[in-house]
Formats: structure tokens, sequence, C-alpha cells
């Protein structure tokens, strides 16, 4: 009987062994999956491109000693397995270095980013692990997009109505790429409900004269035709978000400049040479060269115009043509050489009024005999030309 007893109860014996080996696996895989995940790299100055690199998506979390916060999201950080949403292994490193942290715009404790293939993105919400398995996935592709001098009116339509959507663009110097963090946080969270970009301004030189920007960073929002300034130093997700949302209205509606033509871009080089030269430390040279060149030219047409009139009378529009010339020497000696609105003219400049004011009359042809007027005023300012008496 205790054989037959022995017998029956083997199948039952055999049930534990494998029960306990299944029970053995799922421990050893636990175990594994503990290891795994609490695996966070310790990264420093010299590294982090080389990491940031080898590693798809790295998640760094910058802290710093003495901090309950850090500690809590160290463990938050150790316990955050790969979410399954990712194309590729997630690895997790620590930051210590507070200038390593500063090169990154970052200031305060702690701080998660997310590098995509080196590019990073700010995370400013919960440190949880829940939150942190929802958002990664989202954060997974680089969503800012890149802009050039080639590619901006093409892609933006913005001079034409933004047909292409509205556009939050970052205008920004190598040395001020920090904003990038919270620009690309910005893109994550606006995915499929507006676009994102940045602009390298060291490469785009076109663009930085166009919409006139003169700092080392400097956002813009376009939306409908128009455009709106980010006008604050803080770059952070929430603010920026709000400044989409609703803030831009409160900041003054600009009309978005045309792009610039070629004729454009001549005029544009030509007026700020002239500005340099007058500004600069050259100025009496560089206007005595104007004024000689100016002169000569006034010349020629002192002498064509008498030419013309030993030969046949000429009538309103050549005298207006004349009197045009004249009067914008007149601008250039009054603004540029004596620096005021008005002044007082030589005889000879009132010889140069008195044929202007001839000149416009004859255009106007509100008398026939306007060589015999007494009444003309010889000497005058650029805004009071009088020729009442000579209309009566």
């Amino acid at each position: 009987m205790s054989h037959e007893a022995g017998f029956l109860n083997f199948p039952s014996i055999s049930m534990n062994v494998v029960q306990l080996e299944k029970d053995a696996l799922k421990l050893a895989t636990i175990i594994l999956l503990v290891q795994s995940t609490d695996v966070v790299d310790n990264i420093s100055a010299e590294n982090i491109n080389q990491i940031t690199k080898t590693n798809r998506y790295m998640l760094v979390l910058f802290s710093k000693e003495n901090c309950q916060q850090c500690q809590e999201a160290l463990k938050v950080l150790q316990a955050l397995p790969s979410p399954d949403m990712l194309p590729a292994e997630l690895h997790k490193g620590q930051v210590l270095d507070s200038q390593l942290a500063s090169r990154y715009g970052i200031t305060q404790f702690p701080t998660l980013v997310f590098f995509r293939e080196s590019f990073p993105a700010l995370y400013e919400y919960q440190i949880s692990v829940d939150a942190l398995d929802e958002w990664l996935p989202l954060a997974a592709d680089i969503a800012t997009k890149i802009l050039t001098d080639d590619t901006f009116e093409h892609l933006t339509q913005a001079a034409t109505g933004s047909t292409t959507g509205d556009w939050l663009i970052v205008f920004y110097e190598p040395d001020c790429d920090s904003v990038l963090l919270a620009v690309e946080s910005v893109a994550v969270e606006k995915k499929r409900l507006m676009n994102v970009a940045r602009v390298d301004l060291s490469t785009s030189p076109k663009l930085k004269e166009r919409f006139k920007i003169s700092t080392c960073r400097h956002t813009i929002f376009f939306q409908q035709g128009k455009m709106y300034r980010y006008s604050l130093d803080k770059y952070d997700t929430k603010t920026l978000i709000l400044f989409i949302d609703s803030w831009h209205k409160n900041m003054k509606k600009e009309s978005v400049p045309v792009e610039p033509t070629a004729f454009d871009l001549v005029v544009d080089s030509i007026v700020q040479a002239l500005k340099s030269n007058l500004e600069g430390p050259n100025r009496g040279t560089f206007l005595a060269i104007v004024g000689t060149v100016l002169g000569a030219i006034s010349l020629l047409l002192s002498c064509c115009l008498c030419r013309c009139q030993r030969g046949k009378k000429i009538k309103g529009d050549g005298y207006f043509l004349y009197a045009t010339w004249w009067q914008l020497l007149t601008v250039l000696h009054c603004g540029i050489i004596f620096g005021r609105p008005t002044c007082v003219y030589s005889p000879s400049w009132c010889g140069v009024q008195r044929t202007v004011a001839h000149a416009m009359i004859r255009r106007n042809r509100k008398c026939a005999t306007c060589d015999d007027q007494k009444e003309l005023q010889m000497c005058y300012t650029r805004k009071n030309i009088d020729l009442e008496h000579s209309n009566k």
C-alpha cells in the first residue's frame, strides 16, 4: 500500500517541481528587469557628447548634491523602464556638474532633458513613472523644423497669409542655442496643432536683416499674415505656450515684411554705406567728396538747361525736373551738412531758391510773366515755401 500510495502521489510532486521552475524563471526575469532599469550612467562635460551620440534615446537628470527632490527624482529615473512605444531602448544618465547644466540653460534642479540623437527636449512636468511613460513616446521624434534663407518663405508663406498654418519661430545665434530646449518642448506639446521652427542666424543673414533682428535670440509668432514678437527673456515651456495661446494679443501686431528683391538689397546696401560713412571718423572727407559730386551734377544740369533755353523755350516739365534737383540739393545742404532742419542761406543759395520758385510757378502755369514778379521769397526754409503772392 505504501508503494502504491507513493506511486499515486508522484504526479503531484512533478507538478510542484514544474511550478517551482516557472516561479524561479519569473523571479530571474524580475531581477534582470530591475537591474536593467536601475542603471543610470554618470555623465560629465567630457563624455556627454559621446554618450548622447552613441545612444539614440538618452534621458538625463540634472541634479545637485544635498537635494532631497533630486534624490527622489533619481529613484523615479531608476525605476523607469524603457517605454514599449519607443523605437529603441531608453538609456538614462545623471549630471551633477553645475557648469554643464548652465550650458543648457538649466538653473532649477532637478530637471530632466530628453536627448534624441543628441538633440535635447526639456521635460517640465511631474517627475513620475506614469507621466514619463506617457510623454517620452510623444517626444521620440524631433518636432522643431529647420528654416533657412532659402526655405523660409516657401515653407511658411508668412508674407502671403500663412496658408501653412501658425508658426512659432526662434531666431538664434549659436552661442544662444540653449533656448532650443524649451522651444522643442513646445513643439512636442503643439505637435499637429501648429508649426514650431528654428533659424540659425549665423547661416541665414538675409532673414536677420529682413526681420531686423539685433539680439542673440529672438522669437516671433506668425499668424494669418501678421507677426508678434516675444519680448521676455524667460524661456520655458509654460510661458511660451501662454504666449501662443493668448498673450500674443497684447503685443504689437506687425505686418510681415515681404522678401526683399535684388533692387531692395542694393538700395539698402547703399543706404547702410552712406550711414556708416556719415557716422564714421572720415565724415568730413566723405561730405567733401559727396559735395563735389553733387556740385558737378548740378553744374551739368545748369549747362544743359541754359543750352536748351537758347535754342527753344522749355516748358513746365523741364523746369520741374530742374527744380526737383535743386530742392534735393537744398535738403542735403541743410539736413546733412548743417545737421538741422532749417538754416540761413548765403546769397548763392537764395538764387537757388529763386530758381526753384520760378520753376515751380512755371510748372503750375499760374502766371504768364513769372520773371516780372517782385514778391518772390528769396530765402526760406524747406517747410514754408510761400508762393501765394505769385498766384494773385
